[in-house]
């Protein structure tokens, strides 16, 4: 029975292999459907093929697809190579180069060959896509988000072309647009999880938390751990600042799930829960500092500091501050960095008519005090 089995598959293979008319007949499945061992045979298979026929192109090509599904990409990036030194201009062979060449790690070389496949004419949803995903991660958004929906035309079924549009979108900051993109994929049967999550966090950048909770609440899985951090913040903003708390003290008590979620990150909602639910500020100085010692001249930490100092009126310590964080970048938080100089505008001034009021409260005690009436003649002669 196996001496069948391995006769039918190289049969199979000699058929499509050999025969240039019956290119497309074999067909690898694009996923592991089958086990290794399938996969392993049709190998040995293919090159044989190989030793009687150097020069056949299809046959490296094959050999790509089958390395592929054996989760071997550097080999089969050598493979489909061959196949198109042997015979350039093929599509299938370029789809399939791209494709190994992501799997191998070189997004920028895929990225590449798809956006020259694409200006050749060879357009097909699969490149578009891998194109949008490549202009994502360059940051040119605009195109990301253009590619995406070139891809959503070809194939509007497929819901990692929403995810990429929307997320481009959200980038762009055009959430009315991002929100309808998700929307449109949770209605074509995307991961709701995943689609919500996105959906939360656009709401959550936009500083939206009521229709971030909305979504939250939408979630199958809300308390899912890859989403308690931006759950308590969501939490803290909807007037539910002690679940907020609850959930951030349950981080901490996790040292591993701190790690992964980000411990920086962790202290900040902790920091801001602090500063806006209690009038003693020693938490919040603690969080602050906990966040400098783990990342010198963080801006919101300072921030954060130079207004605690502001409201216990120690003003040299709080312009001391507020200078710190206007030394550092600016291009890092540009809103954050206009409005701690504003702040510090205005506290300066503060100062300076608390100092002026307090000099002229002083020269008026300096100033002598008039002789009784009686004691001075002018006046007695006056009256």
């Amino acid at each position: 029975m196996l001496f069948l089995k391995n006769i039918t598959i190289f049969f199979i293979i000699f058929l499509t292999v050999a025969c240039e008319g019956k290119r497309n007949q074999f067909k690898i499945p694009e996923t592991q459907a089958l086990d290794a061992a399938y996969y392993q045979r049709a190998l040995k298979e293919v090159n044989l093929i190989l030793e009687s026929n150097p020069e056949n192109p299809d046959a490296y090509y094959k050999k790509s697809k089958i390395l592929l599904s054996l989760q071997q990409p550097a080999e089969a990036l050598r493979s489909i190579n061959a196949a198109i030194d042997l015979s350039s201009g093929n599509a299938d062979y370029l789809y399939t180069k791209i494709r190994a060449q992501l799997a191998h790690g070189e997004t920028d070389a895929a990225f590449a060959d798809a956006q020259r496949a694409l200006n050749q004419g060879n357009g097909s949803a699969e490149l578009y896509g891998i194109v949008a995903n490549g202009c994502l991660e360059n940051g040119k958004y605009k195109e990301a988000a253009l590619y995406a929906d070139s891809a959503l035309r070809l194939n509007p079924k497929n819901n990692q072309y929403y995810l990429l549009k929307g997320n481009a979108l959200s980038v762009l900051q055009d959430t009315a647009a991002a929100e309808a993109t998700y929307l449109s994929g949770l209605e074509n049967g995307a991961n709701r999880q995943v689609f919500y999550q996105n959906l939360m966090r656009l709401f959550i950048a936009g500083h939206n938390f009521e229709k971030a909770h909305a979504y939250l609440d939408s979630m199958e899985n809300p308390d899912d751990e890859s989403l308690l951090l931006q759950k308590a913040q969501v939490l803290r903003q909807v007037g539910k600042p002690d679940s907020a708390k609850n959930i951030l003290y349950t981080i901490m008590a996790d040292q591993k799930l701190l790690q992964e979620i980000g411990n920086v990150s962790v202290y900040n909602e902790l920091k801001d829960y602090y500063f806006e639910n209690t009038n003693v500020y020693d938490s919040s100085l603690h969080y602050a500092q906990k966040i400098l010692d783990a990342k010198a001249g963080d801006q919101n930490a300072l921030l954060t500091m130079a207004r605690i100092y502001d409201k216990r009126r120690d003003y040299s310590r709080a312009i001391n501050q507020y200078e710190e964080l206007l030394e550092q970048d600016s291009t890092r938080q540009p809103k954050l960095y206009n409005l701690a100089g504003q702040e510090l505008d205005q506290l300066k001034r503060k100062v300076a008519y608390l100092q002026k009021r307090k000099q002229e409260e002083r020269e008026k005690q300096m100033q002598p005090i008039d002789p009784l009436p009686f004691l001075n003649p002018a006046k007695e002669q006056n009256n």
